[in-house]
């Protein structure tokens, strides 16, 4: 009876180290995380406007690959913090960043309204990466080709490598790769030669590639990382922005909303917003920080268990 009254004290002590150390987390990454992230997804409903037409002169033209490569910027994406220090472990920064982004038009969604996208270029154009987009490639629908298994397992040894498209199909700016050649970005050495199943007749070329920087703790515009991203299926953030679509003012000039959302572990938020053209947009960002929370659960409780085990060995040291 004694050490029953024991083990429940211990786990009521270990609920309460769990509950603190999630109330710290929630608050350590809505304060450094949320209301850092969240407020610089304002105003790209004004800028995202889709559908669009045929450029009619190079100003047009211009302005179009930029809109499609800021498109694949805003991509849904994924970070993570693969190597953090001991203070960021101290401050929850142990974490995972999930974000969906939804762009609506006044009459309601459109071709590019969800989803990841990465960058088709022309190396012909300009001279910058987002100038250099010819179109977009959606790899949610990539990654169901025959052939993509391949391609996700030669970047995973080189996720820095070029990846050089020498065939493709394009039909109002959707890009879906043909042929792929992943190779040194400085020596040119060729990795490894993919080709995919297509439909209608495919563009060659040799001046085309697919868009591909990595950085270790991630990138909307890292080609790999989109790919298994893809692949993993649906993400808490997709469930989350698909029910807040449910009820999206489509059309309702200059609305904002923002919620959070905190849960166990993880902290959840969305910012909606409608521009005064009608035109909208959709955030919904989570951070997980699980990790962290089981490491203060783990330290701390490693010591109240220490320390409880020296009370009792004391109290019933002096009852005997």
């Amino acid at each position: 009876m004694k050490w029953t009254k024991r083990i429940l004290i211990w786990l009521v002590g270990m609920l309460v180290i769990v509950l603190l150390s999630n109330t710290a987390g929630s608050i350590i990454s809505k304060v450094f995380g949320v209301d850092i992230l969240l407020p610089t997804m304002r105003g790209y409903s004004r800028k995202m406007t889709f559908p669009v037409g045929e450029p009619t002169n190079e100003k047009e033209a211009k302005a179009l690959r930029m809109k499609l490569g800021m498109r694949a910027l805003l991509s849904n994406d994924r970070l993570v913090n693969k190597s953090p220090t001991l203070w960021e472990r101290l401050l929850f920064e142990d974490f995972v960043v999930d974000e969906t982004i939804f762009f609506t038009a006044p009459e309601g969604l459109h071709d590019f309204s969800e989803g990841s996208y990465i960058c088709a270029c022309d190396e012909t154009n300009e001279n910058v990466l987002l100038l250099q987009t010819v179109g977009l490639i959606d790899v949610e629908d990539f990654v169901k080709l025959e052939g993509t298994d391949e391609l996700i397992a030669v970047l995973a040894e080189h996720p820095e490598a070029e990846v050089r498209m020498e065939a493709y199909t394009i039909e109002a700016y959707h890009v879906m790769p043909v042929s792929v050649t992943v190779r040194d970005a400085d020596s040119g050495m060729e990795y490894q030669h993919i080709d995919f199943p297509a439909d209608g007749d495919a563009i060659k070329s040799d001046t085309c590639f697919i868009a591909n920087e990595y950085h270790e703790d991630g990138s909307s515009l890292s080609l790999h990382q989109q790919l298994v991203m893809a692949k993993a299926g649906e993400r808490a953030t997709d469930r989350l922005a698909a029910k807040l679509m449910e009820k999206f003012p489509y059309g309702q000039a200059n609305f904002e909303e923002e919620h959070t959302y905190y849960g166990f572990g993880s902290i959840s938020a969305h910012r909606m917003e409608v521009s005064d053209e009608g035109y909208g947009m959709l955030t919904v960002i989570r951070f997980d920080f699980m990790k962290g929370l089981l490491g203060y659960t783990a330290v701390l409780g490693g010591i109240m268990t220490v320390i409880m085990l020296l009370v009792f060995l004391v109290h019933d040291r002096k009852e005997n």
